[in-house]
């Protein structure tokens, strides 16, 4: 399985969300979580960022139209600098 390179968005399809608000919860904690900075074996120390654009499927939405959504608002998190997290509208 591939991974994604520097700088490329990662999808994921996450099934049982109860709605937005529980999506943004889960997608702060990946974004605080991936923050927290390690220590590496040779004591060198790293700390990684991210942002999150979530988009929550609509019963006539086809998977296109829901990546597309996911899309712009990762775009829009991005714009808005490292660890935040933006919600399609």
């Amino acid at each position: 399985r591939a991974e994604p390179g520097r700088g490329q968005p990662v999808r994921r399809a996450a099934g049982g969300v109860a709605g937005p608000d529980e999506a943004v919860q889960i997608a702060e904690r990946f974004v605080d979580d991936l923050s927290r900075r390690i220590v590496l074996d040779d004591g060198v120390a790293v700390a990684v960022g991210a942002s999150v654009g979530v988009a929550m499927a609509e019963p006539d939405d086809e998977a296109d139209q829901l990546i597309a959504r996911a899309d712009r608002a990762l775009r829009s998190a991005k714009e808005a600098g490292r660890g935040t997290v933006v919600v399609a509208g």
